[in-house]
């Protein structure tokens, strides 16, 4: 026969702290209680005693000391799964529904690619702005050249100065000296100077003393080769023109005249 009353439940007795008392005792002791009578049925059963209440007593142990931190977490964990995906889920049909509108705008106002045609566009007008940049830094480079340029010719026009002050005949060289080659003494004029058949812009850079005959030796092989390279140097649609040629120190070299 199994016990009955408080020795049956094993609620009272020094090992809960209580005296005996047919009541139950406090939950504090409650899984000590049954966890030192769970001991007993075990080793009852080890003697061949059968206890036909002992498996609900077990499952009773079982049930009334869970372990209750770890249910919690998990459940947190899977809430927040939970939101989780209902938040991704929702993003994803928001980007699908603005998309699918987006498409119907351009096509109810005919604009369908203008996103395409932007694009394209900002690309080129990044290539342009390129371009704008190497030209920009291209014309530095040539005003740079024209100045350098424009400050050796006022040296050289400063240095002509100079000369026909001082007395001294300017003489224009054209060629280079080669033993056995002759040199001829050619005579040049501008026939725009000084007359106003030119337009304004050609005089401003012809100075003014091509209205009267300026001396040009040139060392070529014959006549013809040094008026060639007069007129390659002083071309006659500039106004330029050889009035007269003798080779140099020749008397006896006749004279040619402008045709």
């Amino acid at each position: 026969m199994p016990p009955s009353g408080a020795a049956a439940t094993g609620w009272s007795g020094p090992e809960c702290g209580f005296p005996r008392s047919p009541f139950p005792p406090p939950p504090t002791c409650m899984f000590h209680v049954k966890y030192r009578y769970s001991a007993k049925i075990e080793r009852g059963r080890a003697k061949g005693y059968s206890y036909p209440w002992g498996a609900s007593i077990q499952a009773g142990i079982r049930m009334d000391a869970p372990i209750g931190g770890s249910h919690m977490w998990q459940d947190y964990t899977n809430a927040l799964i939970t939101a989780f995906g209902l938040s991704g889920l929702g993003f994803g049909i928001g980007k699908l529904v603005i998309l699918f509108g987006e498409r119907a705008i351009e096509r109810r106002h005919g604009s369908e690619g203008v996103r395409d045609i932007i694009a394209r566009r900002a690309k080129m007008e990044t290539k342009f702005e390129a371009r704008r940049a190497d030209r920009v830094r291209e014309l530095k480079e040539l005003d740079g050249a024209v100045e350098d340029v424009l400050r050796r010719r006022k040296v050289m026009e400063r240095q002509v100065e100079d000369a026909r002050q001082s007395g001294e005949r300017l003489v224009r060289l054209i060629g280079e000296e080669v033993q056995g080659c002759p040199c001829y003494v050619a005579m040049v004029v501008n026939k725009y100077v000084g007359s106003g058949n030119s337009p304004q812009s050609q005089n401003t850079l012809v100075d003014p003393s091509w209205a009267q005959p300026q001396m040009i030796e040139v060392w070529a092989r014959s006549m013809a080769e040094a008026r060639t390279e007069i007129e390659r140097r002083y071309p006659p649609a500039f106004g330029y023109a050889v009035t007269r040629m003798q080779e140099f120190l020749s008397a006896d070299t006749p004279v040619a005249k402008a045709s």
